[in-house]
């Protein structure tokens, strides 16, 4: 037998205190073969108290984001 195609997903959740605020961010994607660079697929940022986030926290996503797909 011969593995013609293989996806291997992962999914992380970080929990950040941020002006004592709690916020999870969670990064889902795929991991491809032969150590070529992952693929995020989905990128959630939402506070775990359940508040809408603010335009301040928003570019506060953004800048986590940004930081994220440098790597």
């Amino acid at each position: 037998m011969k593995i013609l195609h293989k996806n291997t997903t992962f999914e992380t959740n970080t929990i950040i205190l941020l002006n004592d605020i709690k916020y999870l961010i969670t990064t889902r994607g795929e991991l491809f073969p032969d150590n070529k660079k992952s693929k995020a697929i989905t990128f959630d940022f939402k506070r775990l108290d359940g508040a809408k986030l603010t335009n301040k926290e928003e570019k506060i996503s953004d800048k986590i984001f940004n930081e994220i797909i440098k790597d």
